[in-house]
């Protein structure tokens, strides 16, 4: 693999934590993708996407240009943690 991919992976992953902590601590479904949307923006991945539901993520990288991958995970119901919530925003969004 080489340096640009690796490195598109590890983003992906980073949204994807970051997407878990929000989705975890009771952030709306529409925030968890809209920040990890950011993140893969902020990065130079263009053709990032993520669907979320309420107990999991799955998020793709890659076009017809670029290798596909895909990541999937499940996200188990913990109960609500805004703060959580308000320091990932913060952080995604440079506030």
């Amino acid at each position: 693999m080489n340096e640009r991919k690796a490195e598109e992976r590890e983003v992906l992953d980073a949204a994807m934590l970051a997407g878990h902590i929000l989705l975890e601590n009771g952030a709306e479904i529409f925030r968890v993708e809209e920040t990890m949307d950011r993140i893969c923006r902020h990065y130079g991945i263009k053709s990032c996407s993520s669907f979320v539901l309420s107990n999991g993520i799955f998020s793709t990288a890659g076009d017809e240009r670029e290798e596909i991958f895909a990541k999937v995970q499940h996200i188990p119901v913990s109960g609500t943690h805004l703060d959580r919530v308000a320091a990932v925003n913060q952080l995604s969004r440079g506030d």
